[in-house]
């Protein structure tokens, strides 16, 4: 081969090697572009999903088959201890900022237990934190298998159904009372008619039996062959007007809870008109300084009051008698808390949001343990000494704000600062109008 012939073969090779090399370049840029966008929509989709993994409603946590932490959401991280920064590695309920909830710490460890054994799990958890509300937790704790079948993580997740568990007490308390409003709405009106007989056949006997200057008396007695003088000093004697006293009290006061059982199943008959909350708070307070009950077994007067009112308050729809009788029976419960404190004292805080008129009322007693709060509105119970109470204002209260004026009463007990009674009523044209889209 001449050297032109090999210097021709030598560029077409240099010619055919650069082809090539170009050639790869181009499927090189093509392949690199691909992956790239390929890359980018991974980033994209991860930042997706770690957006929504952190702004889910939901309690999210990733955990080993052990329990231990992988990671947790945002949402989830408002349950771990604020002195914990690396939060990794650690068991779900080592992490947890209730640290002293035993039940807690029972149930995820029997959760995670199930779930690495290949079962879900799912619970209903109330949490509690110091100074805090309770949080109710619908809890789930499920496992994750890859393709062998072999479970290489855990999910736990919770959704914080609060609201839908005091929504659900509510309206089981609501119909109780509608059921118990029934009843002694029926109960009331049996009872009266036999109750007012008790107590004018009481009266009647004591007039008969004590009285020396009545004609009819006289005249019976004389034909009897009696005196009426040697009849009442036998009377006396046997303490027969004391007695025919104490059943007339009996009567009385069984008709005072019957008339308490009547105002609870009150409708709202009466007409509704625009009202100033703050006046009508003031109207309260001025029946309460008169009311026998609370001037002399409570010393209602002697009770520091603290009033705090949002200026240019607006004005709500109510039937004016049916708040001052709530109001009435809120402050005589305060009182009945504080009226033996050296000094007692009663808070009452009026201020609006964008649909409700806010009424709280506080006391500085000794406040009310869970158990009392969860039976609070229940008719007729009371923690009071038999006999000293009927146990139906609360109940009144709540019947009235709840079913008559559409509005919400709500009992809270912060430790170591007495009770404070919450009231919320509508501001919409038409009472009870959610603040709700629907």
């Amino acid at each position: 081969m001449s050297l032109d012939e090999r210097t021709a073969v030598k560029t077409d090779i240099n010619l055919l090697l650069i082809i090539c090399l170009t050639v790869s370049c181009f499927i090189a840029t093509i392949i690199l572009a691909r992956l790239m966008r390929t890359i980018n929509k991974l980033k994209k989709y991860n930042r997706m999903l770690q957006i929504s993994f952190n702004n889910s409603f939901q309690f999210i946590a990733i955990l080993a088959p052990d329990g231990g932490i992988i990671e947790i959401n945002s949402t989830a991280r408002t349950l771990i201890r604020d002195d914990i920064k690396d939060y990794r590695g650690l068991q779900l309920w080592e992490a947890s900022r209730f640290p002293d909830d035993h039940k807690l710490h029972t149930i995820t460890k029997d959760a995670v237990k199930k779930a690495a054994g290949g079962k879900t799990s799912r619970k209903y958890v109330e949490l509690h934190s110091k100074g805090g509300g309770p949080l109710f937790l619908d809890y789930t704790v499920k496992p994750v298998f890859n393709e062998t079948g072999e479970i290489v993580q855990l999910i736990a997740e919770g959704r914080d159904i609060t609201e839908k568990a005091r929504l659900d007490e509510d309206i089981v308390k609501n119909e109780k009372m509608r059921s118990v409003g029934s009843l002694a709405s029926g109960l009331a009106h049996e009872i009266n008619n036999p109750l007012s007989g008790i107590i004018q056949s009481a009266d009647l006997m004591k007039k008969r039996l004590t009285d020396p200057h009545l004609p009819a008396n006289l005249k019976t007695a004389e034909v009897s062959g009696i005196s009426m003088t040697g009849l009442i000093s036998y009377v006396n004697s046997r303490g027969i007007p004391e007695i025919l006293q104490a059943i007339n009290d009996s009567g009385v006061r069984a008709a005072e809870i019957v008339k308490n059982m009547l105002d609870f199943t009150r409708t709202g008959d009466s007409d509704f008109s625009s009202c100033n909350p703050a006046r009508l708070i003031d109207s309260s307070l001025e029946l309460a300084k008169t009311d026998i009950e609370l001037k002399i077994k409570y010393r209602f007067t002697s009770i520091e009051l603290i009033k705090d009112y949002e200026e240019n308050i607006p004005s709500i729809l109510c039937v004016p008698d049916q708040f001052q009788q709530v109001m009435l029976n809120v402050l005589k419960n305060a009182a009945q808390a504080v009226h033996q404190l050296e000094n007692p004292r009663i808070e009452i805080h009026l201020y609006s949001d964008s649909s409700w008129v806010n009424l709280e009322v506080r006391d500085n007693g000794s406040g009310m343990d869970k158990k009392v709060i969860a039976r609070a509105f229940d008719p007729f119970y009371t923690t009071k000494e038999f006999g000293s109470a009927t146990g139906l204002g609360l109940s009144v209260a709540y019947f009235i704000i709840t079913q008559n004026l559409k509005g919400s009463i709500t009992i809270a007990s912060p430790p170591g600062s007495g009770a404070v009674i919450k009231i919320r009523l509508p501001l919409k044209d038409h009472p009870g109008e959610s603040d709700y889209e629907t």
